[in-house]
C-alpha cells in the first residue's frame, strides 16, 4: 500500500515537475491539481492522499515564494542604492559649490551667533553637542572645527589675563622698593583683588562679559587701584616718621584728616573725565562705555577702600620704627636724596613761575602740530589666527576649472609651516554671498600664537606671501584678505567702499568706471590690494517667451515656469517611508540633458489640453552678457570695491586717499559711500578734540565744586596737556595709529596725569592757608608729595608697560591702549612735577591780588554815607 503511494508520489512529481517548469507559483497549483485528480487509486486512497497532497503541495511553492519576496526586497534596495549612486555622480559633476578640507571632500555647516548671546558659551556648547553626535556617525565620518571666531577671543583673554598678573606683580615690586616694608607693602596689595572682585561682579549685576575691552581696561586700573592706598600707606608713615610718639591708631588718624580730601578728588577727576563718553553714539560709543564702566567701578570701590580698609589695616599693620638698614635703606636714602634734589630745583623755578604758563602753551603747540602728523584709524587689524582668500576667474568659468586654481592655492599654503588647516568652498564668493561657478573662498587657519611668535609669521606677513603667489596663477584673480576687527561690522578686513551710479547708469558703463578708479588707486603708495569681484560680462541665457502664442497653446506662465524649473533645476514631490527612514521624492533633469543650449528645446510642457507643447514652439533664446549679481546701495546701482592700507599705512590715511582718487577719477553723474568697518571709522572721525575737551571740562567743574574756587582747579587741569603730548611723541615713536583705543588711553592719561597736580596742589593750598608764603608752600607742596606722587606714577606706568611689549592675541590692541598711557605718564612725572609747582604759584598770586583789588574797589558794607 505504502509502496503504491510513494510510487504514485514519485510519479505524480516526475510528470508535474516538467510542466512547472517557468510557470508561476498560481499556475503550478493548477497543473499539480489536474494530474493529480487523474491520476489512479484516488477513489480507495482519498483521505490519506489528500493529507499528502497539502504536505506536498506546501513544499512545492514555499521555496518559489519565500524566493521571490527575498528578490522584490533585494531589488527594491538595489534600485535605491542604484539611484543614489547615479544622483551622487551626477552632482558630483553638475554641482555649483562644493566644499574640500585639507584636499579632501567636506561640507560646510556655519553656525551663527544670535543676538544677545554669549559667543564663547555658544561655541562651547556647539562643541559639546558635535561630540555628542559624533558617537553616532559612520565610519570615516568625522568633524572637524576649523574656523571659530571664539579661538581669538579665548586667546586674548588668556593673554590679558597674563598681562594682569604680570602688572599686579610689578606694582607691587614697586610700592616695596619705595616704602621699603613688608607691611606697608601688603596694604596696597590687599585693595587690588579686592577691587577686582568687587569690578566683576558689579559688571556681572550689570549684564556686562568678560571681554577685550573689560579685561583690558582692568589692566589700566591694576596702576590706579593702589594710588589711594599708596597715598594712605605714604602720608601714614611719613606722620609716624615725624611724630614718632604717636600711635599707629592716631597717626592713620592724623594722616587721614589730610588726605580724605585729595583721595576724594581724585576719585571725583576719574569719574568726571568718564562722564562725557558714556554719550558717544554708535560702535565707538558702545567701546568707551563698556570702558568707562568697567574703570569707574573700579576706582570707586578702590577709593571706597582707601577711606575704610586700608586706614583700618595700617593701624594694625604699621609700626613706629627707626631709620631703614641694608639695602632697603640705602635704596631709601637715595630716594630721599632725589626729593632734596627735586625741592631744591623747584624753589629756583617758582621764582620764575610765569615760564611755566610758556611751558604749557608750548605743549598746546606741540599737541596741535603733531596731531596733524598722527595717523589715525577706527580699530587696529589684528592677527585673528586665520584669513580670507577670495579667488575668481573670467567670466563663464566652470567649476572644474575653480576647483583646478583653488588646488594650486591649496599647494601654496601647504608649503607655509604657519598654516594649520586649510579649508575651501568652490563655487561660492565671500564678498557677494553668492553661489557663483567661477569663484572660490578659502579659509587657511593657522596655527596657535605660541607656535608662530614674530612678526614674519603673523597673518599679516602671510597674507602678503599668498598675495604675492597668487600673482603666479594666471588663470584666476587670488586677493587675500584680514578679517575685520569686529566680526559681522564687516565682511573683509580693510576698508569697504560703494561705487554709486548716482543717474541710473548702465552695468557697462559702471563697469568701465570702476576699472579706471582700481586702476588709479593701485598706484596710490598709501594703497594697495584695490579690488572687485564686479563684472559686466558675465555669459548668461535669455529666454524670449512669446506669452501670446503660449496662451493660444494653452499654457499659462506658470506651467512654462514650472517645467524649466523642474527640468534645468528641481522640484521636491513628496516623502515616503522605507527602510525605517524618510525618503524625500525630487523631480530634476538628468545631467546630459541639461548641458548645453540645445538642451532647452527638448523640454514639453503639457498644456490645459493634455497634450505635449515643445517648449521651441514658444521661445528663443539667446546668449547675454551682464553682471552676475546687481547690487543697490541707498537705493541707487552700486558696485562694491575692497581695499587695505599699504604697510606702515593707519586705515584713516587710507581712507582719505582713496577719497582723494575718488575726487580726482570719478566723472560727473557718479559717487560713492564708505560701509562696514569703513562707514563706523568716518563716522567716529573727528571725536578726539571734542572727548578730550570735554573730559577737561568735567573735571574742572569736579574740582571747582570741590575747592570752592575758579582758579586753584586751573592749575591742576593745566599739568594735562604736558602729558598729553608725551602720549602723542609715544604714538609716533612706536609707529602705531590714534584708533579707539589709544583715545580710551588718553582719557584715563587725563585723569592720571590731574591726579598729580591735585596732590601737589591741596598741600600746597592747605600750606598757604596756614600763613605761609605762596613759593614756599608751593616748594614744601612739592617736598611732601614727591614721594606719593612718585610711587603711584611708576606703579601706574609698570602695571600698564606689559601692554606696551604684549605679543600674541590682540597685542595690536593692547599696544594702542597702552603706549599713549605708558609715554604720557612718563612725560607728565619727568616735566610735569616741575610745572605743576609753577603754575600753583602764577595762578594763585593771580586769585589773591585779583581777589584784594576786589575788595578795594568793594565798599565798606560798616561804612556810612
Amino acid at each position: 500500500m505504502l509502496a503504491f503511494f510513494f510510487n504514485s508520489l514519485f510519479l505524480l512529481a516526475a510528470e508535474a515537475a516538467p510542466a512547472a517548469h517557468g510557470q508561476t507559483g498560481y499556475q503550478q497549483f493548477i497543473h499539480f491539481w489536474e494530474t493529480y485528480m487523474n491520476y489512479p487509486g484516488f477513489e480507495a486512497w482519498k483521505f490519506i492522499n489528500l493529507a499528502v497532497f497539502i504536505v506536498v503541495l506546501y513544499f512545492l511553492l514555499r521555496m518559489p515564494l519565500s524566493n521571490a519576496f527575498k528578490t522584490k526586497r533585494e531589488e527594491i534596495r538595489a534600485e535605491l542604492i542604484k539611484a543614489q549612486q547615479e544622483r551622487d555622480a551626477a552632482m558630483k559633476k553638475l554641482q555649483d559649490i562644493e566644499g574640500r578640507l585639507n584636499s579632501e571632500p567636506a561640507v560646510a555647516i556655519g553656525i551663527y551667533l544670535s543676538p544677545g548671546a554669549n559667543a564663547v558659551q555658544t561655541a562651547a556648547q556647539v562643541v559639546a553637542n558635535l561630540d555628542r553626535l559624533s558617537q553616532r556617525f559612520p565610519p570615516g565620518l568625522k568633524y572637524l572645527v576649523n574656523y571659530d571666531t571664539t579661538t581669538f577671543v579665548q586667546a586674548t583673554i588668556h593673554d590679558v589675563l597674563i598681562t594682569l598678573v604680570i602688572a599686579f606683580g610689578l606694582v607691587v615690586i614697586v610700592v616695596f622698593v619705595f616704602l621699603g616694608s613688608l607691611r606697608a607693602t601688603i596694604i596696597p596689595a590687599i585693595a587690588v583683588p579686592v577691587s577686582v572682585i568687587g569690578t566683576f561682579a558689579v559688571l556681572l549685576a550689570v549684564g556686562f562679559s568678560a571681554n577685550t575691552i573689560s579685561l583690558l581696561a582692568m589692566v589700566l586700573a591694576v596702576g590706579i587701584l593702589v594710588d589711594d592706598a599708596i597715598v594712605v600707606v605714604e602720608n601714614v608713615e611719613r606722620v609716624m616718621e615725624e611724630e614718632p610718639n604717636l600711635s599707629p591708631a592716631d597717626a592713620t588718624k592724623k594722616a587721614m584728616a589730610e588726605i580724605t580730601a585729595p583721595i576724594i578728588a581724585i576719585t571725583l577727576v576719574l569719574l568726571s573725565v568718564f562722564v562725557p563718553i558714556a554719550f558717544i553714539p554708535g560702535i565707538a560709543g558702545t567701546l568707551f562705555r563698556q570702558f568707562a564702566v568697567t574703570i569707574s567701578v573700579a576706582m570707586l570701590i578702590s577709593a571706597v577702600n582707601a577711606l575704610t580698609l586700608s586706614p583700618a589695616l595700617c593701624a594694625v599693620f604699621l609700626r613706629a620704627g627707626g631709620p631703614k638698614r641694608g639695602p632697603m635703606g640705602w635704596v631709601l636714602r637715595r630716594i630721599d636724596n632725589i626729593r632734596d634734589g627735586y625741592a631744591a630745583i623747584v624753589r629756583r623755578l617758582v621764582r620764575v613761575s610765569i615760564l611755566g604758563v610758556v611751558a604749557i602753551l608750548a605743549s598746546a603747540a606741540g599737541i596741535y602740530f603733531l596731531s596733524l602728523r598722527t595717523p589715525t584709524g577706527f580699530l587696529p587689524e589684528e592677527d585673528q589666527g586665520a584669513f580670507f582668500i577670495s579667488v575668481q576667474l573670467p567670466d563663464g568659468a566652470s567649476v572644474s576649472r575653480t576647483r583646478d586654481a583653488v588646488k594650486r592655492i591649496e599647494a601654496v599654503l601647504r608649503q607655509m609651516p604657519q598654516v594649520q588647516n586649510i579649508f575651501a568652498i568652490v563655487g561660492f564668493s565671500i564678498i557677494d554671498s553668492v553661489n557663483e561657478p567661477n569663484t572660490g573662498f578659502i579659509v587657511p587657519t593657522l596655527k596657535p600664537f605660541a607656535d608662530r611668535v614674530g612678526a614674519a609669521n603673523s597673518a599679516q606677513a602671510l597674507i602678503a606671501k599668498v598675495f604675492g603667489e597668487g600673482q603666479q596663477i594666471r588663470t584666476a584673480t587670488v586677493i587675500p584678505f584680514n578679517l575685520p576687527p569686529i566680526i559681522g561690522l564687516s565682511t573683509t578686513g580693510g576698508f569697504e567702499y560703494e561705487l554709486e551710479g548716482l543717474e541710473g547708469q548702465d552695468p557697462s558703463a559702471m563697469n568701465s568706471v570702476m576699472q579706471g578708479l582700481l586702476a588709479t588707486a593701485n598706484q596710490d603708495p598709501g594703497l594697495t590690494r584695490v579690488f572687485s569681484t564686479f563684472t559686466a560680462s558675465n555669459p548668461s541665457i535669455y529666454l524670449d517667451i512669446d506669452r501670446e502664442k503660449a496662451q493660444a497653446l494653452g499654457l499659462g506662465m506658470n506651467d512654462v515656469f514650472g517645467a524649466l524649473q523642474a527640468t534645468l533645476g528641481g522640484v521636491f514631490i513628496n516623502n515616503f517611508n522605507l527602510f525605517g527612514r524618510v525618503w524625500q521624492v525630487n523631480i530634476e533633469g538628468e545631467g546630459a540633458d541639461r548641458r548645453d543650449l540645445s538642451s532647452l528645446w527638448q523640454i514639453y510642457i503639457r498644456n490645459k489640453f493634455g497634450a505635449a507643447v515643445p517648449l521651441r514652439s514658444i521661445a528663443n533664446a539667446r546668449v547675454v552678457v551682464g553682471p552676475q549679481v546687481i547690487t543697490r546701495y541707498n537705493n541707487y546701482r552700486a558696485i562694491p570695491i575692497q581695499g587695505s592700507p599699504s604697510p606702515g599705512t593707519s586705515s584713516g590715511t587710507a581712507l582719505a586717499a582713496m577719497a582723494e582718487v575718488s575726487a580726482k577719477t570719478l566723472p560727473s553723474g557718479y559717487g560713492y559711500e564708505w560701509t562696514g568697518t569703513a562707514y563706523q571709522e568716518f563716522a567716529a572721525s573727528g571725536q578726539t578734540g571734542p572727548i578730550l575737551g570735554l573730559a577737561v571740562l568735567f573735571a574742572f567743574l569736579f574740582l571747582v565744586g570741590l575747592y570752592e574756587s575758579w582758579m586753584i582747579p586751573v592749575p591742576v587741569l593745566l599739568s594735562v596737556p604736558v602729558g598729553v603730548l608725551g602720549a602723542f611723541l609715544g604714538i609716533l615713536i612706536f609707529h602705531l595709529s590714534l584708533d579707539l583705543y589709544a583715545e580710551i588711553g588718553l582719557v584715563v592719561l587725563i585723569a592720571m596725569a590731574a591726579k598729580n597736580g591735585i596732590l601737589i596742589v591741596e598741600f600746597a593750598k592747605d600750606r598757604r592757608e596756614e600763613g605761609m608764603d605762596i613759593r614756599e608752600a608751593a616748594v614744601l607742596g612739592a617736598r611732601m608729595r614727591f614721594r606719593a606722587v612718585m610711587m603711584t606714577s611708576f606703579a601706574f606706568i609698570l602695571g600698564v608697560y606689559p601692554l606696551v611689549v604684549a605679543q600674541g592675541a590682540a597685542e595690536i590692541s593692547r599696544h594702542d591702549v597702552g603706549t599713549p598711557v605708558f609715554a604720557g605718564m612718563i612725560a607728565a612725572s619727568a616735566i610735569g612735577l616741575f610745572i605743576i609747582p609753577m603754575l600753583y604759584v602764577t595762578f594763585q598770586t593771580i586769585r589773591e591780588r585779583t581777589s584784594a583789588r576786589f575788595r578795594r574797589l568793594s565798599p565798606d558794607p560798616s561804612g556810612t554815607d
